[in-house]
């Protein structure tokens, strides 16, 4: 059996601007992604009657959490320019993630800038790290 293993090359990142449905800003020269994690609260229901005194648990509800954009930091430049202003605004904005699949899948949500932080090494590349909280479900569709 041959693997459908993939490597990352193709994937996209992008925020929608706000300025008409169809405008989007992707963001340059990101290298890694760590996309949304659902995670779903345990909600504790044991009650006094709980066989064997053990606690039982249900489902609650999914929080989505955190992802994380890693890119090369370019002070000034329109991705830099952009997120500082988004970060600044405190606004929700659509988000977007392009899987070079055939054909192309795309992860869609709504998040805001929890913090954007770059990385200045003496002798390595500039790189920055945007964190961005998931504020709303994510949807899974072909790609426009």
């Amino acid at each position: 059996m041959t693997t459908n293993a993939m490597i990352g090359i193709g994937i996209t990142f992008s925020v929608n601007t706000g300025d008409s449905p169809d405008t989007w800003q992707v963001l340059g020269e990101v290298f890694n992604l760590s996309p949304p994690n659902a995670q779903v609260d345990d909600i504790d229901a044991t009650h006094y009657a709980s066989p064997d005194r053990t606690r039982e648990f249900i489902a609650g509800l999914t929080d989505l959490g955190e992802m994380s954009v890693e890119m090369n930091y370019i002070p000034g430049s329109e991705t830099d320019n952009y997120l500082l202003a988004w970060r600044s605004a405190g606004t929700n904005r659509l988000c977007r993630i392009v899987y070079p699949t055939s054909p192309n899948l795309q992860d869609t949500f709504q998040a805001y800038v929890k913090g954007y932080e770059p990385n200045l090494p003496l002798d390595d590349k500039l790189t920055a790290t945007l964190t961005l909280k998931v504020a709303g479900a994510v949807t899974r569709a072909l790609a426009a």
